[in-house]
């Protein structure tokens, strides 16, 4: 729920923004178009295709997501990702979130397909 600044004509309406992954540019979205709001759910699909987005991803995430905090839960992370003829592993994108301070699972695999979808949510209480 990001509902800062939202008066009661906008609710159940849903605009559309361009997010540019990296810290910097994930702040200014954070300040200039969620109102400083950070989200409960983020979701992302088919997203990875190089190494070198990998670190911009998470740092984005860490910007956006809202954290736990006063005993309510944080946001979650809902991430698909699709086997594809690319120079990056799900294991890279899985350790990287790791070293970022996330935990993950596993919540749907089609081997078939090549699409495995996973969950992140802060690691509250240290190691995975």
């Amino acid at each position: 729920k990001n509902d800062g600044g939202v008066c009661d004509d906008d609710v159940g309406k849903v605009s559309c923004h361009q997010l540019i992954w990296g810290k910097q540019s994930s702040e200014h979205f954070l300040t200039q178009i969620a109102n400083n709001q950070k989200y409960d759910v983020l979701i992302a699909s088919d997203i990875i295709y190089s190494a070198v987005i990998v670190e911009p991803l998470w740092e984005t995430v860490l910007t956006l997501l809202k954290r736990p905090s006063d005993g309510e839960e944080g946001g979650v992370f809902v991430m698909a990702y699709a086997r594809r003829k690319v120079p990056v592993s799900i294991e890279l994108v899985l350790e990287t979130a790791i070293a970022n301070g996330f935990v993950y699972e596993l919540v749907k695999e089609d081997d078939e397909e090549g699409i495995w979808v996973y969950t992140f949510r802060y690691n509250e209480g240290g190691a995975e």
